[in-house]
């Protein structure tokens, strides 16, 4: 861990680099098997990510070199609010107001049901 305590930075540029590859390669994937009609890789990268994130936060509460890494780091680049709003917009923008409303509704409930099921999930099997 002294690298990861003496370099803060590299543990940011390593975690997000990872983090935005893998975000990239899960949505083009999901979008190459569901088609593009639905932004499907960022509900589940934000569901996936949100879940990872209630999990490592109870993990490393006592780790801030790896939770600089994974969560700060590889976390932040891999969840995608911004990617979200971008295509809740444009969804929005070309009148499919049902199918945004769809999107909002499922990324945060989804997002936020399954960071609190890692949270509790994680201090349950800890216990």
């Amino acid at each position: 861990m002294t690298l990861l305590q003496n370099f803060p930075w590299l543990c940011l540029l390593l975690g997000g680099s990872l983090g935005s590859l893998s975000r990239w390669w899960i949505s083009r994937q999901l979008q190459i098997w569901l088609g593009d009609q639905f932004p499907y890789g960022t509900i589940f990268v934000n569901a996936v990510g949100s879940a990872a994130f209630g999990v490592f936060v109870v993990l490393l509460e006592k780790h801030s070199g790896a939770r600089l890494l994974l969560l700060s780091g590889f976390m932040g680049a891999f969840t995608t609010f911004s990617t979200f709003s971008y295509e809740t917009v444009l969804l929005m923008q070309a009148g499919a107001w049902r199918t945004a409303l769809l999107n909002i509704c499922l990324n945060l409930f989804v997002s936020l049901s399954l960071c609190g099921l890692g949270i509790w999930g994680t201090q349950t099997l800890r216990s």
